[in-house]
């Protein structure tokens, strides 16, 4: 099956699926050898970077699809349309996991940017873990919402996210009356 885990970063997505001991010979793809290199670190799991799964020289990619069950690709909001088209197309016979956050990051700066369709599984992660600031996963949201809206970046930019973000950062300072910097 094809599924496609749609969250912010920090809601889990990723770490859900490489602790899923249900799985079977995993593979953890990413765009870069520094995010494979931390996600093996992280978690003991082989990893390869995406250019050897859709290269044309067979070579490099004939042993991962021999050898591999299921395979999760990270960051996939940085992929383009073709790409996920011909993943579904090569690796038509394993598991394949996308995870990403689709229209909420910056796109590919080539081709038509990756879409939801063709996966046979959505699932949306929405709790988040990492930020563990109320106000800081307020402002968050609410750039979010803007977004989902279909507002103008450069008005989400200058109108409403600075804004509130600095309405409460002037807040919290002034609750706080302290300043830490980096020299402290």
């Amino acid at each position: 099956s094809k599924e496609l885990h749609l969250g912010a970063g920090g809601t889990g997505k990723t770490h859900k699926v490489l602790t899923d001991k249900g799985l079977v010979k995993v593979l953890y793809v990413a765009p870069s050898r520094k995010l494979t290199r931390c996600k093996n670190k992280e978690y003991g799991i082989r990893t390869e970077v995406l250019c050897n799964l859709i290269t044309e020289d067979k070579q490099k990619y004939v042993f991962l699809y021999n050898y591999y069950n299921v395979i999760v690709f990270d960051e996939v909001s940085m992929m383009t349309d073709d790409i996920k088209k011909l993943i579904f197309k090569r690796y038509s016979n394993h598991k394949l996991i996308f995870c990403g956050d689709i229209n909420y990051q910056l796109p590919t700066h080539i081709g038509t940017p990756i879409d939801t369709k063709g996966f046979d599984v959505i699932k949306n992660h929405d709790i988040n873990y990492r930020i563990k600031c109320d106000e800081l996963k307020k402002l968050c949201n609410i750039l979010r919402n803007e977004i989902k809206k279909g507002n103008d970046k450069n008005v989400i930019k200058t109108l409403t996210f600075r804004k509130r973000l600095n309405e409460k950062v002037k807040k919290f300072f002034t609750e706080k009356k302290r300043v830490i910097t980096v020299e402290e």
